[in-house]
This record gives C-alpha cells, structure tokens and sequence, in this order.
C-alpha cells in the first residue's frame, strides 16, 4: 500500500512543470504590446506623409479638372449666346436686304430718266440711313464689279462673252451682296466675263502666211 502512494505522488510532481510552463505563456501575453522602436516610427511617419502626399496631390487634381469643366462651361454659354445673338441679327438683317434693294433700284431708275426733287432726295436719305445701321452692326457691301469671280462671295446669274474684260472678272453687279466679318450674308448676283470664241481661235491660230 505504501508502494502505490509513492508511486502517485511522483506522478502529481511531474505535472508541475507543465503547469509552470502555461503560466509563463499567459504572463507573456498579459504583458501588453511592444513597444515602438525610434527606426519603426520613423519609418511609419515617413510612409504616412507619402500617403497623405498622394491624398493631396489628388485631391488638388479634382480641384483643377473642376476649375477647368467650370471654364470650360462658362465659355461654351458664352459662345452659344454669342452665336445666337449673331443669328438672330443676321436673320433681323437678311429681311432687312431685300428693302434696301428696292431703295437703290428707285434710286437708280431716278438717276436715269433724269427724275430730281424732294422725293428723291428722301428715298436717298433713307437709303443713307439703312447703310448707317449695316454699318454700325459690322456689316459691309461686298465688292464685285472689276473683281475676279469668286464663288464665296459671288453668285454669276449669267456669262458675256466679251474681249473687253478679263475672262473671269465681273462685269456688272445685278444685286449687292453683304458681309458680317467673314460670314457671308448674301453673295453678290454678278455677270462674269467669258473669252469669245473669235478671241480664242486668234490665240491658237498659228502666225506667218500661207504659201500656195
């Protein structure tokens, strides 16, 4: 009976370093967390400033790309207002032409049967009126007669052969054509001159006498 207590009290000793060992473990991890080295928060600073460097930079980006889509916007209503202000000035105008028309047409007709007096003279003042507002909207009559056909700002309604005029150029203007800078209101209703045919077969007949 001796023998068998002995033998259980050996075995209750060597459980013991066990039961050490786990109680060292669990004061290990009871002991908090490590502490920081100066190398680590350096190198954790360092990596924090990139980060928020990069954060920056990204958010100035979407600053700017907004500035430039807010530019961007401002100058495109601009732009449509301008063009719809100039469409409408150069529809206001294009209905106004046609008057004007008639003004030089009397105006013209007059001069030639030789017809003076008041009334003349008022249909000229009204004239003379008309083509201060052109003027004051940058609107100006284009030059045709002597000039070389142009099809932007000629329109030829007929050919003359001619050897009086240049092949090409104008002879007569039917109906003044009108410009707002460079768009082009109306074209001028031209004649243009063309070689006659006598003037072309003395280009190309050979010279000298025939022998017979």
């Amino acid at each position: 009976m001796r023998k068998r207590g002995k033998k259980i009290k050996v075995e209750e000793e060597g459980a013991q370093p066990a039961a050490e060992g786990d109680a060292a473990e669990e004061q290990a991890t009871e002991a908090g967390p490590v502490v920081e080295t100066e190398e680590g928060k350096i190198e954790r600073l360092e990596a924090e400033s990139v980060r928020r460097d990069e954060e920056l930079a990204e958010m100035k980006d979407r600053y700017l790309r907004a500035l430039a889509d807010l530019d961007n916007l401002r100058k495109r209503g601009r732009r449509e207002k301008e063009e719809a202000l100039r469409y409408g000035a150069i529809s206001i105008i294009s209905e106004i032409l046609p008057v004007l028309d008639n003004l030089e047409r009397a105006l013209k007709a007059a001069e030639e049967a030789g017809e003076k007096g008041p009334m003349m003279d008022g249909v000229a003042m009204i004239r003379q009126q008309f083509l201060q507002l052109l003027e004051k909207r940058a609107i100006r009559p284009l030059e045709a007669a002597g000039k070389i056909f142009d099809p932007v700002y000629h329109d030829a309604v007929a050919r003359v052969e001619t050897t009086d005029h240049p092949e090409g150029s104008v002879i007569e203007e039917v109906q003044r054509g009108y410009a707002m800078g460079d768009t082009v209101l109306r074209p001028s209703k031209v004649v243009v001159a063309v070689a006659a045919p006598a003037a072309s077969e003395q280009q190309t007949e050979p010279s000298g006498e025939s022998h017979g």
